[in-house]
């Protein structure tokens, strides 16, 4: 087995060894090495200082940040973050993000404190694809592990958390922030502070806006009122549990719980002088 060394990456069989410099990292993979590897559908991705290296073996990519910024791509066993298939597409560029699945589907992009989201059928943000992911992100940074086909996800810093359960997630932004809940396959946002704008079909939302599409199951709010998205929540959650609306507003059929979700919902709306039957 060859040994090279340039310009600080090695390779040791299929294996390898990337160095960055500067505000960067040190990463190391050995045949069957745990350090940011994907083992089949599995995942680990670490982010130290503003950069990354997380490879993927089987169905695999190698993605590398530098500063702060990643191009990224795969061809065969190869680069440059592109997955086709069971697939996604990320880039970053400077502190901007380009993220795309393919298939079970998303799009999502971030220009600098700003971000742009786009979901596809009923699919989730940041899709799980085979069993688990972990990254991690240090400097201005991120923590993300998900659990079977579940999803935790922390930054620190101008930071965040997000939590998947299931086919669920919660997502939390402090600072410059964000509160999104995935119930079932639907759907609960909020922001806080500057800004964020996810469309999540063909057409986009405004600002106090909100959808509740029962077929689709997804519900979109963007308000800064934060017992809107609590009780948008709740609505929402009634779905998920059996709820539906008989074209006026009201739940027809719906357990007690579920009643009681949709009761507070539609009082509070009323109260608040909105339209009832979101």
């Amino acid at each position: 087995m060859s040994i090279w060394i340039k310009y600080g990456k090695y390779h040791y069989g299929s294996s390898m060894v990337e160095s960055h410099y500067g505000s960067s990292m040190v990463e190391s993979h050995y045949r069957s090495s745990m350090v940011e590897s994907h083992y089949l559908s599995s995942m680990i991705e670490s982010h130290y200082g503003s950069s990354m290296v997380e490879s993927h073996y089987g169905s695999c990519v190698v993605e590398s940040h530098s500063g702060s910024s990643m191009v990224e791509s795969h061809y065969l066993s190869s680069m440059v973050e592109s997955h086709y298939g069971s697939s996604m597409v990320e880039s970053h560029y400077g502190s901007s993000m380009v993220e795309s699945h393919y298939g079970s589907c998303v799009v999502e992009s971030h220009y600098g404190p700003s971000m742009v989201e786009s979901h596809y059928e009923s699919s989730m943000v940041e899709s799980h694809y085979g069993s688990s992911m972990v990254e991690s992100h240090y400097g201005s940074s991120m923590v993300e592990p998900h659990y079977g086909s579940s999803m935790v996800e922390s930054h620190y810093g101008s930071s965040m958390v997000e939590s998947h359960y299931g086919s669920s997630m919660v997502e939390s932004h402090y600072g410059s922030s964000m509160v999104e809940s995935h119930y079932g396959s639907s759907m609960v946002e909020s922001h806080y502070g500057s800004s964020m704008v996810e469309p999540h079909y063909e057409s986009s939302r405004s600002p106090q806006s909100k959808v509740c599409d029962e077929g689709m199951r997804i519900s979109v709010i963007e308000s800064r009122d934060f017992y809107v998205t609590m009780f948008t929540a709740a609505h929402e959650l009634g779905h998920s549990l059996g709820a539906v609306h008989d074209g006026q507003g009201d739940a027809i059929w719906c357990i007690d719980i579920v009643c009681f979700l949709f009761a507070v919902l539609e009082q509070y709306t009323m109260a608040k002088g909105m339209p009832s039957g979101v």
